[in-house]
């Protein structure tokens, strides 16, 4: 996963952003020589790492400890809120995959990729567990409120099960390990948006770069968007949900009584530079990027992985896609 140039995305005419799902444990390596044991492939330095000649930790430590770190990490900037990490020597690095790792090793395919999927220890999401990071910074930085009546849920990411996510999809025979598993669930961010044909007020509307956004202060209430939408992404605030924020993020709005919200990708950290929460929090497990760029992260991993998408044959165009 890279951090995408920003000048690029924003200066393109037409860019569609995309989101690549991670759902499976990936074993290619071992099933493509045949129970032989493959040789391990050497991660390869960019010129920026060499230039750097210090790593958050000794050469040793990274290569057995990354993950263990990245996951550290998360659960200290989700759960407490802090970013900056100091290693033994007194070194400060901000604690981000995106920002920090990926900013040195620009090359993922060759540093990353090889290894892990040689090892086959990533690319998984496989229970609630592995789904709740990225639900629960979702939740934190776009102030939604916990109600108790399950009727008034509000939900941007939350997990679902294969035949709840993929009704048109299912075969005879699903595998047990699919039928059973946990499916991150968002706003698909459709090319052919229903819910942006549909509102009166122009409240739900498609940006250039393709993400599907809500004006709060423009939305009546009608729901006529959650009616069209397919794929139950959107919710609606039967009650005042101000009171039901356990603590308020002040750089996001927070909505009021007879509004509909759902995902928006983290519009307001892509302006700043930034990757969407959940893929931030997901240790890789998510892929985010311009799917009009042949050349882009995202369009990467969309060929070399075989991907679905939620009801395809609605011809709505779902821009987020799962790697099954």
């Amino acid at each position: 996963m890279t951090m995408p140039n920003n000048k690029k995305m924003y200066d393109k005419g037409k860019i569609v952003a995309g989101l690549c799902i991670f759902v499976v444990l990936i074993t290619f390596p071992f099933w493509f020589n045949l129970g032989k044991a493959a040789p391990a492939p050497e991660p390869k330095l960019s010129d920026k790492a060499k230039a750097a000649k210090e790593c958050v930790m000794p050469k040793a430590t990274m290569k057995t400890e990354h993950m263990q770190i990245l996951n550290e990490w998360r659960d200290t900037v989700v759960r407490d809120a802090k970013r900056i990490y100091t290693n033994p020597s007194g070194k400060k690095f901000n604690m981000s995959l995106s920002n920090t790792c990926l900013d040195c090793h620009v090359e993922k395919a060759e540093f990353c990729d090889k290894c892990h999927n040689y090892a086959s220890v990533t690319r998984k999401l496989q229970s609630e567990e592995d789904l709740a990071p990225m639900i629960e910074i979702c939740d934190k930085i776009h102030n939604i409120p916990k109600f108790e009546n399950k009727n008034h849920e509000i939900k941007w990411l939350w997990a679902e099960e294969f035949k709840h996510e993929f009704p048109m999809q299912e075969p005879d025979f699903l595998n047990d390990r699919l039928k059973h598993m946990s499916f991150l669930t968002l706003c698909n961010h459709c090319e052919k948006a229903p819910c942006v044909r549909v509102c009166p007020t122009k409240a739900t509307f498609k940006r250039e770069d393709g993400i599907v956004l809500m004006d709060f202060h423009r939305c009546i209430g009608c729901r006529f968007c959650m009616a069209a939408c397919p794929y139950g992404s959107r919710s609606f605030n039967f009650r005042d949900p101000r009171p039901f924020i356990k603590e308020t993020n002040p750089d996001f709005p927070t909505r009021t009584k007879g509004v509909v919200e759902k995902c928006n990708f983290c519009a307001e950290r892509l302006a700043v530079g930034k990757m969407p929460a959940c893929v931030e929090a997901s240790n890789g497990a998510l892929t985010f990027g311009d799917l009009d760029d042949s050349e882009s992260e995202v369009r990467k991993v969309l060929r070399s992985n075989y991907t679905i998408r939620r009801k395809p044959a609605l011809g709505t165009g779902p821009s987020v896609f799962y790697i099954v």
